[in-house]
C-alpha cells in the first residue's frame, strides 16, 4: 500500500492509505493505524464510512464522521486513544439517534486484545 507518515506531536500519526474500495483514507493516530494493520493482516475488507448525523442537547445538528466501516459485517468502528466524557456524551446520542447502525467503540484498552477474536467493545455507554 502507497502511504506517507506525517506528524510532529508525541503519539500523533497521520498516514495516508488505500481502503479495500481503492479510495485514499488519512488515518489520524497510530491507534487507527493498528487498527488498519489488524484488519490488512487478517483481510477484513473496510472503508472510510460516511459522516452521521446528530441532534446535541439544544437541538444543534452535527455531522460526525467514523474512523472505519466493516463492509461483510456493515459495522461503524470508532477508535478512541481516550474516551473523554464529552466523547462518550457525543457517541450516546450517535447510537441513540442512529438505531439502525452498529457502531462500535474500540478504547486503548480493547485494542490491546487485538491479536485475540474478540476485540471492541459493546456500544452500551
Amino acid at each position: 500500500f502507497p502511504s506517507h507518515d506525517i506528524g510532529h506531536y508525541r503519539n500523533y500519526k497521520r498516514l495516508s492509505v488505500i481502503d479495500s474500495l481503492g479510495q485514499s483514507v488519512f488515518l489520524m493516530s497510530s491507534l487507527e493505524i493498528e487498527f488498519y494493520n489488524y484488519l490488512t493482516m487478517n483481510n477484513i475488507q473496510w472503508k472510510k464510512p460516511n459522516s452521521i448525523s446528530y441532534i446535541d442537547n439544544i437541538g444543534k445538528v452535527h455531522w460526525y464522521k467514523p474512523d472505519f466501516h466493516i463492509i461483510n459485517t456493515n459495522e461503524i468502528i470508532e477508535i478512541k486513544g481516550y474516551f473523554w466524557n464529552n466523547d462518550k456524551i457525543k457517541m450516546k446520542w450517535v447510537i441513540e439517534q442512529n438505531p439502525n447502525l452498529t457502531i462500535k467503540i474500540y478504547t486503548k484498552k480493547e485494542l490491546k486484545t487485538i491479536g485475540g477474536k474478540s476485540i471492541g467493545t459493546d456500544t452500551t455507554l
